[in-house]
């Protein structure tokens, strides 16, 4: 694709390319923290039980185990991490068994959360701050993206005519 034709691509679906470029350059930076910030790729084992449903082999309650982000956590109608988790997501957070989770229906998120960010070498406090900072570069990430994409489905959907050419070619 020519730079003319990137413009022009840009100019269809923003106000301005500089609009375009700039969302460009904030998802590159975003994407990069993401990439490289130790909380944000850090993954906890965490056990499901899954029920799968095909034909003859339909069977309930098989155990696996799923690589989660710490952002998992994060309660999708408030955007914070609870105050406390239940018993499955403070095993999975603290990597152990602890004998007074087997006594508790619910876990002090500091709490839980204390043993990963004694191997950060961080606050609980800091921890949890990070983790809900990154969910919101999650969310800004997925935002500029679909923005971007939507202004590619507009550029393609666009009849485009360059020096007379009106095939849509360019």
């Amino acid at each position: 694709m020519t730079s003319e034709m990137t413009t022009i691509m840009h100019f269809t679906a923003f106000s301005s390319s500089v609009e375009y470029d700039q969302l460009a350059a904030e998802l590159e930076v975003l994407t990069s923290f993401l990439q490289s910030d130790p909380v944000a790729i850090l993954r906890i084992p965490m056990e499901q039980t899954v029920r799968i449903k095909s034909g003859k082999n339909a069977c309930d309650g098989i155990q696996i185990t799923k690589w989660v982000s710490l952002t998992a956590f994060i309660n999708p109608r408030e955007g914070r991490l609870p105050e406390e988790f239940n018993e499955r997501q403070a095993r999975a957070l603290m990597g152990v068994e602890h004998p007074l989770l087997n006594h508790r229906e619910k876990v002090d998120a500091r709490w839980a959360l204390d043993t990963i960010a004694k191997e950060l070498r961080l606050e609980p406090e800091e921890l949890i701050n990070r983790i809900e900072h990154i969910a919101e570069v999650k969310r800004r990430v997925k935002e500029i993206q679909r923005k971007l994409d939507n202004a590619a489905v507009n550029v393609e959907d666009a009849d485009i005519t360059i020096d007379g050419n009106d095939e849509g070619e360019l």
